[in-house]
């Protein structure tokens, strides 16, 4: 969910509505520190997440866990939607010499 097949590669879906809805389960699991937390947060708000059918349709679906956990866990979303969402710093820690 949230990309289509051009040609031999993937791209982010044309439909803003997708790519927006996606993009908000990565900022909450960011922000809420769980898959289950941002689960709970959708629930709460009563907002759907898109879910493909079998035909190719889109449908717009109450989103459960599983469904957000393998939205993080699959790594195609890691470029297109998480690239650059967190830091990694490079930082010295000193030892107490004995």
């Amino acid at each position: 969910m949230g990309f289509v097949k051009a040609g031999d590669r993937y791209e982010k879906d044309p439909d803003q509505r997708v790519q927006q809805a996606i993009t908000l389960v990565f900022d909450k699991v960011q922000e809420l520190g769980s898959a289950r937390q941002a689960l709970l947060w959708f629930h709460e708000h009563d907002l759907d997440l898109p879910a493909k059918q079998s035909n190719g349709d889109i449908a717009w679906r109450r989103p459960n866990y599983a469904s957000i956990h393998r939205m993080i866990e699959n790594p195609i979303y890691g470029g297109a939607y998480a690239y650059g969402k967190t830091a990694v710093a490079t930082g010295y820690a000193l030892r107490a010499s004995a």
